[in-house]
C-alpha cells in the first residue's frame, strides 16, 4: 500500500474515532479506507447516512458506493449469478430424465446389446460430470480467494492498530510535555511571587 493511501485511511480512521460514534470502516479494492456511521455491517449500507471520505468506491464483492458531502448518495449491488452446486449424482439422474429412450420388445430383449441411444447417454454423463468436476474446481478456488483477501484484511486492520497505538504514545508524550510545562510556569511564578513579598 502507498504511503499516501496510509497516511489517508489513518486520517479518516482518527477523524472518525474522534467522532465517538458507532461506525464501520471497510477498505475498497484499492485498499482506500471508507468510514460508515451509525451502521453495524455492510448489510446496512444505504444511501442518506454519513461516511467519508466523499468519492466513488467499489469493494471486493462488485458494489459501488458514490459519497458526496460527507453522505451515501448511491449503492449499486453488483448482479448476482445463480449458483447451482450438484451432486455427480444429481447430475446423472438429471441427464437420465432427460433421455426418453423408446424401444421395442426385441430391443429390450437384447440387453447386451449397446445402442447408438445408450452411446450418446453415457457420452452426455460423461461431459456432465466433467463440467461438475470443473464447477467444483472453481468453487473451491474462489473460497481460496475469499480466505487470502480475510487474511489480508486482518493484516491491515493489525497494522493499524499499531499505527492508532503509536499516536496514542504520541498523544500521552506531548500532554505529559505540556503539563511537565505548565507545571514549571506555575513553579517560576511562585518564587516570584515569593521575591516581590520579600
Amino acid at each position: 500500500m502507498a504511503l499516501k493511501n496510509i497516511v489517508s485511511n489513518i486520517k479518516n480512521y482518527v477523524k472518525a474515532v474522534t467522532r465517538n460514534q458507532e461506525f464501520i470502516e471497510l477498505f475498497d479494492v484499492d485498499n482506500q479506507s471508507v468510514i460508515f456511521f451509525n451502521v453495524t455491517d455492510a448489510n446496512s449500507i444505504e444511501a442518506g447516512i454519513e461516511a467519508a471520505p466523499d468519492g466513488e468506491f467499489i469493494f471486493q464483492d462488485g458494489t459501488k458506493i458514490v459519497i458526496s458531502g460527507g453522505y451515501v448518495t448511491s449503492v449499486e449491488k453488483p448482479v448476482e449469478e445463480e449458483t447451482v452446486e450438484t451432486t455427480v449424482e444429481e447430475t446423472i439422474d438429471e441427464a437420465k430424465a432427460e433421455e426418453t429412450v423408446e424401444t421395442t420388445v426385441e430391443e429390450t430383449v437384447e440387453e447386451t446389446v449397446e445402442t447408438p441411444v445408450e452411446e450418446d447417454k453415457d457420452e452426455k454423463i460423461a461431459q456432465l460430470e466433467a463440467e461438475n468436476r470443473e464447477l467444483l474446481e472453481q468453487l473451491e478456488a474462489q473460497k481460496q480467494l475469499v480466505e487470502e483477501k480475510e487474511d489480508e484484511l486482518k493484516e491491515k486492520e493489525d497494522e493499524l492498530k499499531e499505527i492508532e497505538s503509536d499516536l496514542n504514545e504520541i498523544k500521552n508524550f506531548y500532554t505529559s510535555i505540556n503539563k511537565a510545562k505548565a507545571e514549571r510556569t506555575s513553579e517560576r511564578e511562585k518564587k516570584h511571587f515569593c521575591f516581590i513579598a520579600k
